[in-house]
């Protein structure tokens, strides 16, 4: 199998690498940890594909709103996202893993297109979970972990499962091969990559 070549930047002296990640287990225990439905597809969400925490949950500074289930094909098994509605204007399709379907699938019962898919219990959208995220990472046994260090953590994974460059690029929306760069760390070349019975996330073109 031919492996991807990818460029060699150098960032560490300058400070930039980028130190937070989720591993595999530790994902797995926090999903486990997690009570809210609405917050186990969020995690997935992110950690498959590397949205933005204001992709899903919107952006008052920004003026986007949280994400609508009309975003939601799950005949098709996708999530769009809009020009707009993400942080580079660029939008984006991608085809849905079977955990991110799942979860989506009992999320969405009893919802409408035009309601936001991540609520509070009392159907409310979710803005700022912050109390909620430190009591879960302190449960989880991973205090002080950011969301979106299952961002950086989403595009590690897919190079280490031998995904293109640019099909990683696509996916997560990073803007160039630099910013891929930064994500890189020691764990990354010090073996071969692991095996994953997860299939990779696929971009979908859009039309």
């Amino acid at each position: 199998m031919r492996v991807p070549k990818f460029k060699k930047h150098i960032v560490s002296e300058k400070g930039n690498e980028r130190q937070g990640f989720v591993e595999e287990p530790q994902y797995r225990r926090m999903t486990d940890a997690a009570g809210p439905l609405w917050l186990k597809a969020l995690m997935a969400l992110a950690y498959n594909f590397g949205f933005r925490r204001g992709e899903l949950l919107g952006n008052r500074k920004k003026g986007t709103e949280p994400m609508r289930w009309k975003r939601v094909d799950m005949l098709e098994k996708t999530v769009t996202l809009v020009s707009g509605e993400t942080k580079n204007k660029e939008g984006r399709t991608v085809v849905l893993t079977e955990e991110c379907h799942m979860l989506l699938g009992a999320l969405r019962r009893g919802k409408q297109p035009e309601d936001f898919v991540f609520t509070w219990e009392n159907g409310e959208p979710v803005k700022d979970f912050r109390g909620t995220w430190d009591k879960l990472t302190e449960t989880a046994g991973v205090p002080g972990l950011l969301f979106h260090d299952f961002r950086r953590s989403s595009v590690r994974n897919m190079i280490r499962r031998v995904v293109p460059q640019k099909t990683a690029r696509t996916v997560s929306r990073y803007k160039t091969d630099v910013s891929l760069a930064t994500i890189s760390c020691p764990r990354m070349t010090s073996g071969r990559p692991r095996s994953e019975s997860r299939k990779a996330p696929r971009p979908q073109s859009r039309t």
